[in-house]
């Protein structure tokens, strides 16, 4: 009643003749047996002293031979009694493995997993080990046949060892120890792969005493820690133990077989499983329990996040008002504030204007006394020459020579008077230009080329016998209705300007007039290579009265009334790009057609 003898020969002999003989074991093919068990049996008819028996036995396991002589109808009793504790074995093995499969399923838990890889290693080697496997699965599979009893004991111990780990926690609880469990795994695997091309039984028999030796000191070690899971674990791991025990002393006759020694490893690892199956759900009970615990704590964390918000908000509200009032507080002062910074602003807005107008009245009082102070002055010496000429009329004494000096001289005074008045006109015609009065100007239509070309010919005599020169790129065909005489003024009043005061010192110079046309508007651009200006000045070019020749024959009003021409009855812009040493370039920007209310 041993399945794994790997050779067993029977031999019967009668009256010294071979009569019956027997190869069979299980490294024999199991249709050799003559009778179809998952033990070796061999009918046979005897009686009393008539009949000698010998059995020749191999085992690459551990050699055991429970030989029993069976009377038939005893025998057959016992086989139903034997397959009845089988079916019930293997019966409970597949419903935990069924149950705990769908579990494994439905749950996700990995647990659960090798745990149903544990079983079915366990499932393996039971089968060989019993016989059953041979007899009704892989039968005449001699390699197999040999090998299935270590690979399905191997295969479930690596199992056994990854589902503790899990389930108790081996990494966390013992971390070093644990290390020695990766390695035992790994090492089992290697077998188990080596065992389909060569099966020791030592090395298996060493590695399994190992292996259970380190599940149950792990074990100890985590429930001495006080981990329930472990508690199970280990009394799990025991009862299968103690089936190994009872075993052993069964096969070294310290114990008499029966029912319960003869499947003692069988009942030890039906309690095992059993055992393991209800830590497992342990386990996922407790692990439930500790979610629902977390979601609670999270339930109650997140009331008091709730109620910590909602008197966050009744601070921020309160807040809010506190604030709505400071608010209103702070606006009141600053509307005091702006009033207050509104008259200073008139204040000062007045005194600027103040100070400008003292500032072009000085100007123009100055640029109009020296003609005006000519003119009085000619005017007081022809008043002197006439009250002469009166006296003399009046003596009688005037002479032919008298007459002719006083003429000359009228006449000369009176060229001086007509170029004085002449010039303060001039001035008060510009000074009237500042504030660009354009109801003296037509709005026509017309030719810019033409009319810019007309406005530089009466220019042509700043640049004759010099060193000058004057390039113009005008297109042809551009059309404009605005003001040509505004148009005339900004081009010859630019041009003129940079002659006298950008080749100021200088005997050579470039001016250029580049006009460029696109979409509706013009672009103009004065540019020459003269001596150009500094910040300071680019920055008051446009005021009125602003010359750096003041005193010199300039007014002062050339560039204010090319700025107030350009933004006033044309409706363009202009724009001075200068540096000191790097000439003068200014841009007009107008349109085609000028506003009708500029």
């Amino acid at each position: 009643a041993y399945p794994r003898l790997t050779n067993l020969d029977f031999y019967r002999y009668v009256d010294g003749r071979e009569v019956q003989v027997y190869n069979v074991g299980n490294g024999r093919p199991f249709s050799f047996r003559p009778f179809q068990n998952r033990y070796f049996v061999f009918p046979m008819m005897l009686a009393p002293g008539d009949s000698t028996i010998y059995l020749r036995v191999e085992s690459k396991s551990p050699l055991e031979v429970p030989a029993t002589l069976w009377a038939s109808s005893a025998f057959h009793r016992h086989v139903t009694d034997d397959y009845i504790v089988q079916a019930a074995y293997f019966g409970a093995l597949g419903a935990m493995l069924l149950f705990n499969g769908l579990l494994w399923l439905f749950l996700r838990e990995r647990g659960y997993g090798f745990y149903v890889l544990f079983v079915l290693g366990n499932a393996l080697g039971q089968l060989s080990g019993t016989g059953l496997g041979a007899q009704y699965i892989w039968g005449d599979s001699v390699h197999w046949n040999t090998v299935a009893f270590g690979v399905g004991a191997t295969f479930s111990f690596i199992w056994m060892m990854v589902f503790m780990r899990h389930m108790v926690g081996t990494a966390v609880l013992i971390p070093r120890f644990d290390k020695i469990f990766n390695w035992l795994i790994a090492a089992n695997v290697l077998l188990m792969f080596s065992m389909l091309f060569g099966y020791s039984a030592m090395v298996t028999v060493i590695l399994a005493f190992v292996s259970a030796a380190a599940t149950f000191m792990g074990a100890l070690r985590c429930s001495l820690k006080g981990e329930r899971a472990a508690h199970i674990y280990l009394i799990a791991f025991s009862a299968l133990l103690v089936g190994v025990m009872l075993a052993i002393l069964r096969m070294t006759g310290l114990l008499p077989t029966n029912v319960i020694t003869a499947n003692s490893i069988q009942m030890g690892s039906a309690v095992e499983m059993i055992l393991l199956s209800f830590a497992l759900a342990d386990r996922v009970n407790t692990l439930r329990a500790e979610k629902e615990k977390a979601q609670a704590t999270s339930l109650t964390a997140q009331a008091n996040m709730l109620e910590a918000q909602q008197q966050l908000v009744v601070a921020l509200r309160t807040s809010e008002r506190n604030l709505e009032a400071l608010v209103a507080e702070r606006t009141t002062e600053l509307s005091a504030t702006v009033v207050r910074l509104h008259k200073t602003q008139d204040k000062l807005v007045q005194s600027e204007k103040l100070a400008g107008l003292g500032a072009i009245v000085s100007a123009v009082a100055h640029e109009l006394n020296t003609p005006l102070g000519n003119c009085l002055t000619v005017a007081s010496h022809l008043e002197d020459e006439t009250a002469e000429l009166q006296k003399s009329l009046a003596a009688g004494s005037v002479t032919k020579s008298t007459l002719d000096d006083y003429v000359d001289a009228n006449v000369n005074a009176v060229q001086l008077l007509n170029r004085g008045l002449s010039k303060a006109a001039s001035l008060v015609a510009n000074f009237k230009l500042v504030a660009v009065d354009q109801r003296g100007m037509p709005r026509v239509t017309f030719d810019l080329k033409k009319q810019l070309m007309a406005a530089v010919g009466s220019r042509t005599n700043v640049f004759k016998n010099t060193g000058y020169a004057l390039q113009i790129e005008v297109p042809d065909g551009i059309e404009m209705c605005s003001y040509p005489q505004a148009i005339e003024q900004v081009a010859a009043t630019l041009i003129n300007n940079a002659v006298l005061h950008g080749f100021d010192g200088r005997d050579h110079g470039l001016v250029k007039l580049l006009v460029s046309a696109e979409k509706d508007q013009i672009s103009m651009v004065f540019s020459d290579n003269g001596a150009g200006m500094s910040e300071e000045i680019r920055r008051r070019v446009f005021d009125p009265f602003f010359t750096t020749k003041l005193g010199k024959g300039s007014s002062g009003l050339g560039m204010s009334i090319c700025y107030n021409l350009v933004t006033g009855p044309l409706g363009g812009s202009i724009e001075i790009v200068s540096a000191p040493g790097e000439g003068c370039r200014v841009t007009v920007i107008v349109p085609i057609n000028a506003p009708l209310n500029a």
